[in-house]
């Protein structure tokens, strides 16, 4: 990992048992109320939701009280399937905020553009619209 100060949600365990911890980029494991080099002592979390929303709580003590822009992207969800006409987009947003992760790589990169800085990054599933398809196949 380049970033030290970078904080990563690590697994463990089959898929069938899986837990999840949080790991700094200088090999510390997050507690609860500090990092440690101990896995042992590790927080663990069972399900990788508790370790995102810890994470954000991390974060947010970070860099509590700096200034924030905001910015819009445009991304496309192509769905294909058999009857794909009795899919619902509802049930499409189901399946989306079950299965989607939209991911940051800041272990490698960092938290941001510079240092000190942060970027989240966050699909509002509610907005979700149909459009006109570019193409009738996949």
């Amino acid at each position: 990992m380049k970033n030290e100060d970078g904080i990563m949600i690590r697994y463990m365990g089959a898929d069938h048992a899986r837990r999840f911890v949080l790991q700094r980029g200088d090999d510390k494991y997050w507690t609860g109320d500090g990092w440690s080099k101990i896995l042992d002592t590790a927080k663990i979390f069972t399900a990788y939701r508790q370790a995102q929303k810890e994470y954000a709580t991390l974060q947010y003590q970070k860099h509590r009280g700096k200034a924030v822009r905001t910015f819009k992207v445009e991304a496309t969800v192509t769905l294909v399937a058999d009857e794909v006409e009795t899919i619902s987009p509802a049930a499409l947003v189901v399946y989306l905020a079950e299965a989607l992760r939209l991911d940051i790589d800041n272990s490698i990169f960092g938290d941001g553009p510079v240092p000190g800085s942060l970027v989240k990054a966050r699909l509002w599933l509610k907005t979700l619209t149909e459009t006109e398809p570019r193409r009738k196949v996949f």
